[in-house]
């Protein structure tokens, strides 16, 4: 049998190997966002640094992991591949912020008075 074994049980040997590619992803991310994304200076210091935490502060990056499985099938440079693997996870990076802010609204901290959350 290829690939995964079935029913829920997977060769050791197969899960090192995409653990790996995994960690190996995060790696080359953070490097193709860190090489593209601007650095905090000037008037927009402070948004810019806050826009680097978001993207910086941790994930999985399993959209770029896919971008980069994907592209490889199709022969495509991995250098190309990064670029768009990085170019999806940022927004992605700002979406994540804002879904954590939406769930974070309290009574105490809403303009309004209301929570999102039925209490």
């Amino acid at each position: 049998m290829t690939g995964l074994a079935a029913a829920g049980t997977a060769d050791p040997a197969q899960l090192e190997a995409l653990r790996r590619r995994l960690e190996r992803t995060v790696e080359v991310v953070n490097r193709t966002l860190d090489e593209v994304l601007p650095r905090p200076s000037g008037l927009y210091a402070r948004v810019v640094e806050a826009m680097r935490y978001a993207v910086f502060a941790g994930g999985k990056r399993l959209r770029p992991f896919l971008t980069l499985a994907t592209a490889s099938l199709f022969d495509v440079p991995e250098e190309r591949a990064l670029r768009v693997g990085a170019g999806i996870e940022a927004p992605a990076s700002r979406s994540d912020v804002e879904n954590k802010r939406e769930h974070e609204d309290t009574d105490e901290t809403h303009p309004e008075g209301w929570c999102r959350d039925s209490r």
